[in-house]
């Protein structure tokens, strides 16, 4: 008699096998158990590398055979969290014998892992987890689904302000001088913004112009650009200061990031 049962969970196990059966001299009932211990371990081990190219993320999974005999990967899946999408770049071939993996050898895939829709300002982000069947030599056959891919996004900012200066500059104290500002929507989601050059924060560069101006909506991947004057009040080498841009619907502000020095005379 053969008994199939999944092991989900690795670690030491115990099968406790049962008999009753009937004496044949004295008819009477008897049973007989056993315990049979064993350890159970992961017949491949995973790991990931991730990477992120603005909003794309590329998961390469490099897959290991940790055990004494050949194991056939039959499929290797990445199923992704919602609201994220896969797309399976490297693999190896299902018609050949790429999908054999030898003792201690070990084989790579590469996932496109990309959602239209996005909220950037959450810490982390599920992008989802591998899954691979394998079967052995023999013909057992497993499965084996990973940890969930984790996705930081600390420095990922939904908005990003930059203040970009004429080439080439020239600043005199008392003159004013006209700069740029650019604001990038990161994100997936349209955004309702409100460029705002906040005087308390500002020294030795002052705005001279309207320091609060509604730019409206900025549709996700986009960008807009917004001209401000700006006027001089100290010589020597100063800095663009109180230039942020801030969603009107949540309230978050984003300030710039690189600091913007001007040489004043």
């Amino acid at each position: 008699m053969a008994v199939e049962f999944e092991l989900s969970e690795v670690g030491v196990h115990t099968l406790r096998v049962g008999v009753s059966y009937l004496d044949p001299l004295t008819n009477e009932p008897k049973s007989l158990r056993k315990f049979y211990r064993f350890q159970v371990l992961n017949p491949l081990t995973i790991t990931f590398k991730h990477v992120l190219i603005q909003d794309i993320s590329f998961v390469e999974a490099k897959i290991q055979n940790i055990t004494q005999i050949p194991l056939h990967a039959d499929t290797i899946v990445f199923v992704p969290s919602p609201p994220f999408e896969a797309q399976q770049l490297t693999a190896p071939d299902n018609d050949n014998a790429n999908n054999l993996i030898f003792p201690d050898d070990s084989i790579q895939c590469i996932f496109k892992v990309t959602a239209e829709h996005l909220d950037l300002s959450l810490g982390t982000l599920n992008l989802g987890r591998l899954e691979v069947n394998w079967k052995s030599a023999m013909g057992e056959s497993g499965r084996l689904q990973t940890q969930p891919v984790m996705r930081k996004v600390g420095s990922v900012k939904e908005a990003t302000v930059t203040v970009l200066l004429p080439t080439p500059v020239v600043a005199q104290v008392g003159q004013p001088f006209v700069a740029s500002v650019l604001i990038q929507n990161n994100g997936t989601r349209a955004m309702n913004l409100q460029l705002q050059l906040r005087r308390d924060l500002m020294l030795g560069i002052l705005c001279s112009s309207v320091s609060h101006l509604n730019v409206g909506i900025v549709q996700g991947k986009s960008s807009v650009h917004v001209s401000v004057e700006l006027l001089p009040l100290i010589a020597g080498l100063q800095q663009i200061r109180g230039v942020l841009a801030v969603d009107m619907d949540s309230q978050v502000e984003f300030a710039m990031e690189k600091p913007v020095y001007v040489l004043v005379k």
